[in-house]
């Protein structure tokens, strides 16, 4: 036993000290020939990737070029990218104009369906499952003030629309925290007041202390943690699941955190400003508003104190909305015929807060049961 521990420590020196000597040097070299890529590597090249597609739009802050065909890059996951004139993504090879909508969905990049062709987002399912015309005008990173801006901006350009359908993100509320109106169009406000989560996490730490010296006892270990959590245990792998992660588990003391005291009373007030801005300009040109609400990984995993969220927007909807959709519930569901870790390996992506495409189908299977 000690011969066995005494050669791996001398192997686990051996393997540190050529790593650091040599490791970096090694590695670049395979990246330069495009041979083999690193984590930090493949999400740089990401980045790189969405400039060509991910453009400024000077009333509504963002939006996709127009047009546009090429592959969209999430994490180690890819799909086709496909926009149509005007900018809204689309099934590929559909260059039909067309000013004239059925449905109309705006959300975040869980509407966009990042990592997705269209045809797997759960607006994509939809449309193959109906005859309606459908537009996605959904973009990552949006929020309220940005879907009203969006929708009054198509409105004006004389797009028409039956039903419009926002899918509010647990993230958008904290959103709205960084945007403000100046002169009728959205502007950011505070970013330096912006706090990256990950940045006190101790692994996250970690990591950077390796990621210069020891490339390749860092990506050992990241291979092995993925291929650990994925599984085995996937729920206590990622920050997303931790339970201080606030971009979704700041529901669970949702009523402490939207009073006038709480952290987020105002961003809070503005997401319903602009949400009822949004019905409120519907309803002037006779179009039908509805909203939707969808659970992060860690309100499945941890599950409580989430009813009074659901509760408010159930409430909202009674008096201004045509549909409500509760996909809490549909979880909720899964979570008691399969159990958490099931439920999150299969309907995100690893180790990640976005749905993938089983999780897309759940979403899309309720809208095609109330809608077509």
């Amino acid at each position: 036993m000690k011969i066995i521990i005494r050669i791996t420590l001398i192997s686990t020196v051996f393997f540190l000290l050529f790593d650091f000597f040599f490791g970096k040097k090694i590695i670049d070299f395979f990246e330069k020939k495009n041979f083999y890529i690193t984590f930090d590597q493949n999400f740089k090249n990401n980045l790189t990737n969405e400039k060509k597609f991910r453009i400024k739009n000077d009333i509504f802050s963002h939006t996709l070029s127009k047009n546009y065909q090429g592959i969209s890059y999430f994490g180690n996951k890819s799909g086709k990218l496909c926009t149509d004139e005007n900018g809204f993504k689309s099934k590929c090879g559909k260059n039909i104009s067309n000013n004239n909508y059925d449905y109309v969905f705006i959300g975040d990049s869980f509407t966009e369906g990042v990592g997705l062709s269209h045809e797997k987002t759960f607006v994509g399912i939809f449309e193959d499952s109906s005859k309606k015309k459908i537009a996605n005008l959904g973009v990552s990173s949006y929020s309220p003030i940005i879907y009203f801006h969006k929708i009054r901006y198509f409105l004006e350009k004389d797009i028409n629309m039956k039903h419009v359908i926002v899918f509010l993100d647990l993230s958008d509320i904290q959103n709205e925290m960084f945007r403000e109106e100046c002169n009728g169009k959205v502007c950011n406000k505070n970013q330096k007041s912006k706090k990256d989560f990950k940045s006190d996490i101790l692994t996250f730490k970690f990591k950077n202390f390796l990621k210069n010296d020891f490339k390749f006892t860092l990506l050992t270990m990241q291979y092995l943690k993925r291929e650990f959590c994925k599984n085995i245990l996937i729920s206590r792998c990622s920050y997303v699941y931790d339970k201080n992660f606030e971009r979704s588990n700041w529901i669970h003391e949702f009523e402490k955190n939207i009073s006038i005291n709480g952290k987020y009373n105002d961003s809070f007030n503005q997401t319903i400003f602009y949400l009822d801005q949004i019905q409120q300009i519907l309803e002037q040109k006779e179009i039908d508003f509805s909203l939707a609400i969808y659970p992060w990984p860690g309100n499945i995993f941890y599950n409580k104190n989430t009813a009074a969220y659901q509760n408010y927007f159930q409430k909202y909807c009674k008096i201004k909305c045509k549909y409500f959709f509760n996909y809490f519930d549909d979880f909720e569901i899964l979570v008691k015929n399969n159990g958490k870790n099931k439920v999150i390996k299969d309907y995100f992506f690893y180790g990640d807060m976005h749905f993938n495409e089983k999780g897309n189908y759940v979403i899309a299977k309720k809208l095609i049961n109330y809608l077509n």
